[in-house]
């Protein structure tokens, strides 16, 4: 028993350095690529690559790279064809790219590195018809949940997603309702409102992605037994300099009041990023209907006005040190001269930006809300 347990750290010993060695080897060879050394590239990824299916499809590519500046064109397609195979090429812009990268001038010409064009064209096709019918299916389900609004009570409601609209100056804004398992249309619940991050870079109300679902606010609604109100924004109708985006999250409330049994007292409002940044304005300028605030990743500077940082009810933020958009040294500097009794600022020493998308982020996200929601 003692020898065969001697063999098995033996055997994960071993792995583990060859790991080590692989992840040393591939970065030692991208580092070549930076540099346009090329060949000394080709040679260590020659020899690293050399484990069927070892690496992803980015370590292949630059492989391929090397290949081919090395002119050794056989494995650079070689390469290049595993890569695609391992997923290159399927996300935005990828493929564009890759068409028009000069490293591959000396191949491009070539009836496989066409057949690999044609493969990675094939398999976006494929993907896209997978996610139009997976948004078909979800649009279909969370319209079906959508009820009508009280006329005498409140009607009962399936657990899960809905979809509504308000309607600002002839523009159709969808939001979402998720509704928790526990939901009595006899008794009033919490509701939390999530102001979602992206609005610079987001050019639609992406209402109709089934991975909105993934969002961490949608897993504490059951924990909280709280409503989830998730109004969607975009890069000209948002929480950036629209006042009128800001405005319509009240009348969102208001519509989602005369259709959920929700306490009045109990409406609290937040956001990620760009979403943390608007909660400021809520907060200093018309608090009056929230029980309180929570910001994540956000920059306490808002360009639609000025901050009045003696906030009336409370206000929790969170802000990793390791933020690369919102730097913590500006955030902090924001905090320590507006200093308020009600402004509660913690400090994560690492996550990114992203941090309630990290492994511990929902428990992070779980701990804010519970500060706020006592």
């Amino acid at each position: 028993m003692k020898k065969n347990f001697i063999t098995l750290l033996g055997i994960l010993f071993i792995n583990y350095s060859f790991a080590q060695n692989f992840e040393q080897q591939i970065s030692n060879a991208e580092e070549f690529v930076s540099k346009k050394e090329f060949c000394k590239a080709y040679d260590i990824f020659k020899s690293a690559l050399n484990t069927e299916n070892q690496g992803g499809k980015f370590e292949y590519y630059y492989a391929s790279i090397s290949a081919a500046n090395c002119e050794k064109n056989d494995d650079a397609l070689k390469w290049l064809n595993v890569a695609q195979e391992k997923g290159l090429g399927l996300q935005n812009g990828e493929i564009e790219y890759i068409k028009k990268d000069e490293n591959f001038r000396k191949i491009r010409n070539t009836e496989q590195f066409s057949s690999i064009i044609n493969s990675i064209e094939k398999k976006l096709v494929e993907k896209k018809n997978i996610e139009e019918q997976k948004s078909k299916e979800w649009i279909s389900d969370i319209t079906k949940n959508t009820i009508p609004q009280k006329k005498s009570k409140f009607n009962f409601a399936k657990p899960g997603f809905a979809l509504y609209y308000s309607t600002v100056d002839n523009v159709n804004v969808p939001y979402l309702v998720y509704v928790p398992k526990n939901y009595n249309p006899t008794k009033s619940l919490k509701a939390i409102i999530y102001l979602h991050g992206g609005i610079v870079n987001t050019e639609i109300f992406n209402f109709d992605k089934p991975e909105i679902k993934q969002e961490p606010i949608f897993g504490l609604s059951d924990k909280f037994n709280s409503i989830i109100i998730y109004p969607f924004g975009k890069k000209d109708f948002g929480w950036l300099n629209q006042k009128k985006a800001f405005e319509n999250i009240y009348k969102i409330i208001e519509q989602v009041q005369k259709t959920y049994n929700i306490d009045k007292r109990k409406i609290y409002l937040g956001g990620m990023s760009n979403g943390g940044t608007a909660t400021f304005w809520f907060a200093s300028q018309r608090p009056s209907i929230f029980a309180g605030f929570y910001a994540i990743s956000a920059n306490p500077k808002l360009e639609i006005g000025e901050i009045n940082f003696n906030f009336d009810k409370p206000f929790y933020e969170i802000h990793t040190k390791d933020d690369n958009v919102f730097k913590f040294e500006e955030v902090e500097k924001i905090y320590n001269k507006n200093k308020s009794k009600n402004w509660h600022f913690e400090t994560i020493e690492n996550g990114g930006h992203g941090i309630i998308y990290q492994e511990q982020g929902s428990k992070i996200f779980e701990n804010l809300l519970s500060k706020l929601i006592q």
